[in-house]
């Protein structure tokens, strides 16, 4: 049930409590009297705060001061360095379609070759040029032989025509099977060479 006079509410809190805790005391000292020096504290306090609010307007007056002349400079600034900035980007971007046009195939040939350089195909052409130039190479000193033994008198048809004829067609296999085996290792180390390089 709501109480509506102040009076009879307080008469029935105090008898809760007290049913509650009798031991209770609704009793309370005098409410000393303030000190004299809070409020010379409050007025300096007051004091502090317009000398703050001062201050602020001051910092605040400097603050326009100096931005009405810094703004345009930053502003400057900023605008020569977006325009950089796309000066930038653009070179950029003519760059690297000047890379894709000209180097980029240049390097996937590159690529392209080192990776093909020593196919099977390559190293049995090179195999047979080298077999053709040792085959040449001897083919000459046995038509030398062959002329100079003519004018020494030497019969073709002698044993001992044959026999240096036969020694030179031993030589001529050996060097021959040299240089195919040289020509396609030689044709294997480039391309590792290449690929090497490209890598």
């Amino acid at each position: 049930m709501f109480v509506k006079n102040r009076n009879d509410r307080w008469n029935r809190l105090s008898g809760d409590v007290s049913f509650i805790n009798p031991n209770i005391c609704f009793c309370a000292p005098d409410i000393p009297d303030p000190d004299p020096q809070v409020g010379a504290a409050m007025k300096a306090n007051a004091d502090i705060s317009k000398e703050m609010a001062q201050v602020a307007r001051d910092t605040l007056a400097w603050n326009k001061e100096r931005a009405a002349k810094q703004d345009p400079l930053i502003e400057k600034v900023v605008q020569q360095q977006i325009g950089s900035a796309d000066t930038n980007a653009d070179r950029a971007t003519e760059q690297w379609q000047h890379y894709l046009d000209l180097f980029q195939p240049v390097e996937k040939r590159m690529v392209e070759e080192a990776n093909n350089f020593d196919s099977a195909e390559r190293k049995e052409r090179m195999a047979a040029e080298a077999a053709a130039d040792t085959t040449r190479a001897h083919q000459a000193m046995q038509d030398q032989q062959a002329r100079m033994m003519g004018r020494l008198g030497i019969n073709p048809n002698s044993g001992r025509f044959a026999a240096l004829n036969n020694e030179m067609g031993l030589a001529q296999a050996k060097d021959t099977a040299g240089t195919i085996n040289k020509a396609r290792r030689d044709t294997e180390m480039q391309g590792i060479a290449l690929r090497t390089g490209a890598a």
